[in-house]
């Protein structure tokens, strides 16, 4: 379960969300990058109501790095790309 929930979330706001603030709406990468995290935190914000500032803490730099990382690979493939944050 958890493996096709992290590649449902990889492929949705890292692929979909991440490629239509930058193509769609014209955003440069940095600020693109904060909507798409933003928007990727907000689901753990909600399965964990806000208990743990430490875990909110580290789940933000997993996240943002986890995003930098997928944003800068130039694979062709979605595949390999994205294969990485999931595992």
């Amino acid at each position: 379960y958890e493996l096709y929930q992290s590649l449902a979330e990889e492929l949705f706001f890292r692929g979909l969300m991440m490629r239509a603030l930058q193509q769609v709406f014209k955003l440069n990468f940095w600020p693109s990058l904060l909507l798409m995290t933003v928007a990727n935190v907000s689901i753990y914000v909600i399965k964990t109501s806000w208990r743990s500032p430490l875990n909110f803490a580290g789940l933000m730099i997993y996240l943002s790095l986890s995003a930098i990382t997928t944003a800068f690979c130039t694979d062709a493939s979605i595949a390999s790309c994205h294969a990485g944050p999931v595992i």
